[in-house]
Order: structure tokens, then sequence, then C-alpha cells
């Protein structure tokens, strides 16, 4: 077992999200004048974390149709075919493809597979504390939608 000395207390191996302890959500601009947050409560995801962290890969598995929002109408919108598409594209998939320090935080490069498309995204990522074990890392990723 290896520790890092990028992020110090990381411990090389493969990782798996927990779901009890993680959120897979976003925030959308809803006419310019409110935000709408949405969730999957379901997905599965597995971070192998090499010996240079810089090095590591992240995939996650998301089920489309766990989609909610607070708002069942809203809700079953989305999941329609008009938007996400549950009943064709039944689940999503990110996969890194790579990682960069930048400024204080991370940039995990991807891919986002949504209803048969796959795109690029980055991660800005945020890491707090200094886990003794693999369950004590805490952080965030946010990105914007490209145009």
């Amino acid at each position: 077992m290896t520790t890092s000395t990028v992020l110090p207390g990381l411990v090389a191996g493969t990782w798996t999200l927990d779901p009890n302890h993680s959120e897979l959500g976003f925030t959308v601009r809803h006419m310019m004048v409110s935000k709408i947050r949405g969730r999957f409560r379901a997905y599965a995801g597995t971070a192998e974390i090499a010996d240079d962290p810089l090095a590591s890969a992240v995939t996650v598995t998301i089920d489309a149709a766990s989609f909610e929002s607070g708002n069942q109408a809203r809700d079953d919108a989305v999941r329609s075919a008009e938007y996400l598409d549950v009943a064709t594209h039944p689940e999503y998939t990110f996969r890194s493809t790579a990682i960069r320090a930048e400024g204080a935080g991370y940039v995990l490069a991807g891919e986002l597979t949504v209803r048969g498309v796959t795109r690029p995204v980055a991660l800005a990522s945020t890491t707090t504390g200094s886990p003794e074990t693999r369950s004590a890392t805490t952080g965030s990723a946010s990105a914007r939608a490209a145009s």
C-alpha cells in the first residue's frame, strides 16, 4: 500500500464510490432567474488510484431513471424522450481521460456519454482533509456544460 506525496494520505488502489456518503447532483439555471437542483439516486463508480495520483482513472455509471428534482411533474418530463429518454438510454457513463493539478485543486477531464452522445467534460475538484483511510476523503467537483 503506497500513500501519495501529491495528496498526503491518499492510498493507491481501487476505491468504490459510496452512494451512502456521496451525491451525484447538478444545478441548472431556470429562466435566468432561479436554479433547479437535481440528482441521480442510483449510480456506481470506481477510482483506480495510481501511485502517482495524476495517473489515476475514474469511471461512473448512472441509472438515468433515478433522476429526481423534488417535483414529480418535472421529473417525469425530464425522464421522457424529450430530455433524458431513459426508456431508450437507461444508463449514462463518465470515464476519465486525464487528471491535472490546477490552482489549489485538480481538474478531472473525461468523457460523459448521455443519450448515446459522448462529449468531453472537465470537472474542477477540491479535496479536503488528510485521510488516514479510503473513507476519510471529502471533496466536490463541478463542471459547466459546453455551449
